[in-house]
């Protein structure tokens, strides 16, 4: 088989769900040819579906290398640097593929999980403010992580800010808040 018939099995197989039968099809195009950054850039793909995140990193960071220089690649990697605890690593990617793409809602949705994770929670809202501005398929979500946030900051000092946020949200998403504490079990762990 050729390069590109590797490829496209490897590709029909990730499409497929199967994501080890992707790998397979893939590192026999990459041993055919181990120039072409798309096939390290799907690899990289179908491991982090297998939670091996290690191994997506270094497809990822291989692909960038060998000029796959897009927002996508570089939010996947910082996803896999996410999935390790690598939260700094994560925002740099992230940030690279914000650079890339500044309306891509995913990387900033991302990059505002990462901040939140090493407490920079004035950042997370930041991100997680400009993820809801670029794509409206985040809102859910985005807006309980964002009054989780606002939560954690004003919660002790200024309840009323709180409660203008928690109606806010709720004329704008729908969303129908009974009580902002019974959200917050603790803060950061109720929204996925």
């Amino acid at each position: 088989m050729t390069v590109k018939e590797y490829f496209d099995k490897g590709f029909e197989a990730y499409d497929n769900g199967d994501y080890e039968e992707a790998i397979e099809y893939l590192s026999k195009a990459i041993e055919l040819d181990p120039n072409k950054a798309a096939i390290y850039g799907l690899r990289g793909e179908a491991k982090y579906k297998l939670s091996d995140y290690s191994g997506a990193i270094e497809d990822f960071s291989k692909a960038i290398e060998l000029g796959l220089n897009e927002a996508n690649t570089y939010n996947n990697r910082g996803n896999a640097k996410y999935e390790l605890s690598d939260y700094s690593g994560a925002i740099e990617d992230l940030s690279k593929a914000i650079e890339l793409d500044p309306n891509d809602a995913r990387a900033y949705y991302n990059r505002g999980n990462a901040k939140y994770e090493l407490s920079d929670y004035s950042g997370a809202i930041e991100d997680f403010s400009k993820a809801g501005c670029w794509d409206k398929v985040l809102p859910c979500p985005l807006y309980l992580r964002r009054l989780c946030l606002h939560q954690h900051l004003c919660w002790q000092a200024q309840p009323a800010k709180i409660n203008r946020t928690r109606h806010s949200l709720v004329r704008t998403t729908g969303l129908h808040i009974k009580s902002t504490n019974s959200i917050f079990r603790p803060c950061g762990t109720a929204i996925a």
